[in-house]
């Protein structure tokens, strides 16, 4: 099995898939809305509150990916 973490300016969504006869199958899709790109200061960097929101989500996807045996 195999995770990807996509982060993006309004969702971080994890896919975790397998290889099977040469072909990649899905096996979870998860998407989180955390809507990051609000939270962009004037500087054009994130925020502290956007970087803690990141983390959550991140730290939710490794608790998922904690009980999967992933590479």
């Amino acid at each position: 099995m195999y995770g990807v973490i996509d982060i993006g300016s309004n969702t971080i969504r994890l896919m975790v898939y397998k290889i099977e006869d040469g072909k990649i199958v899905p096996l979870l899709n998860k998407k989180a809305v955390a809507g990051l790109a609000g939270y962009v200061g004037k500087t054009g960097r994130l925020k502290k509150t956007g970087i803690q929101k990141a983390i959550s989500v991140l730290l939710e996807f490794r608790e998922i990916l904690d009980l999967l045996p992933v590479e």
